[in-house]
């Protein structure tokens, strides 16, 4: 959450070969949270997700649903979730739902959603809580998959979690821990499978799409195989050198995308920048993050807090 993945995502949900889903995890990760378990399905028996595999299972199963066109493997409460009207290919669907309530008439509606993803090219679900383990489990069944995965420097993406409410200034000690062993463990799945999947993985640094993204935007088109359009480049300028800066949290359209990304350094405290460098050390060593010495070190923006390195 606040690393950049929506304005990615929007990149290829632009595009009219792509059937593009927006966080269909959501409600599997309230659940969760809400210790509210049992899931039901319309082709399968209830299922109980009791522990972090149950999870990683589940969450592989909704995404093999929504990538292979397969609606009625997904689960009856995400099929029924507010994020699918974030989406032009989901909105359809969606509508179907409002005119036809019920879990039953949901059976009416799934044949919208269903051909919106046979009749697309590509397919692209875009989420913040699908564990890079669950993806190379997916490999092995689904050759056809990629993934980008794509990371922020922790400074920012904490700020920005706790700015919106995930947790307290009072907690950073262990919640940034906690979100850079999280990041550290995804980190160290995606080095293996740069590895052994070299053409289906792809890291990429939110900082260097900011910086550049036509080129970057090009680099993950011609890494899924669809064409760059005239109109995406259009997109792509619109989002990152736009018109109009939208000033609010979820906004993704920026009069100048580098610029904005640097923000953070002029608004965090130095003291807390320092808490958070200290826990990270192990993401800043796989990516190529510095740390900061002094606060005037971390307000000056002409020196960049990012060496080139390789994961």
């Amino acid at each position: 959450m606040r690393s950049g993945s929506t304005l990615t995502g929007e990149i290829f949900g632009q595009h009219p070969d792509v059937f593009y889903v927006f966080e269909p995890m959501h409600t599997l990760k309230w659940e969760w949270w809400s210790k509210r378990t049992r899931l039901s399905f319309f082709d399968q028996p209830p299922r109980e997700v009791t522990s972090e595999a149950d999870f990683a299972k589940t969450a592989k199963d909704i995404a093999d649903g929504f990538l292979r066109c397969h609606p009625t493997k997904i689960d009856i409460a995400t099929l029924s979730q507010h994020h699918l009207g974030k989406s032009k290919d989901t909105i359809p669907y969606k509508m179907c739902l409002k005119s036809k309530p019920g879990v039953m008439k949901m059976l009416d509606c799934l044949p919208i959603l269903q051909k919106q993803c046979l009749d697309s090219k590509v397919s692209v679900i875009k989420t913040i809580r699908f564990p890079m383990e669950a993806v190379e489990t997916m490999m092995k069944s689904n050759p056809s998959l990629k993934v980008i995965h794509l990371v922020r420097d922790p400074r920012p993406t904490i700020k920005s979690q706790i700015s919106f409410g995930r947790d307290t200034w009072s907690n950073l000690d262990s919640y940034s821990k906690e979100h850079c062993l999280r990041v550290q463990k995804d980190l160290q799945v995606t080095k293996r499978l740069m590895k052994s999947h070299p053409d289906k993985t792809k890291l990429l640094l939110y900082e260097d799409l900011v910086v550049h993204p036509s080129r970057n935007a090009q680099d993950l088109f011609s890494f899924v195989g669809l064409a760059y359009t005239r109109e995406t480049e259009r997109f792509v300028q619109s989002k990152t050198n736009g018109s109009v800066d939208e000033h609010c949290v979820l906004c993704t359209q920026r009069l100048n995308s580098s610029r904005s990304a640097l923000q953070w350094r002029k608004e965090l405290d130095f003291n807390r920048a320092r808490v958070i460098d200290a826990n990270c050390k192990a993401v800043y060593q796989m990516l190529g993050y510095l740390p900061v010495n002094t606060a005037t070190e971390l307000k000056d923006l002409s020196k960049s807090l990012k060496i080139e390195k390789n994961l």
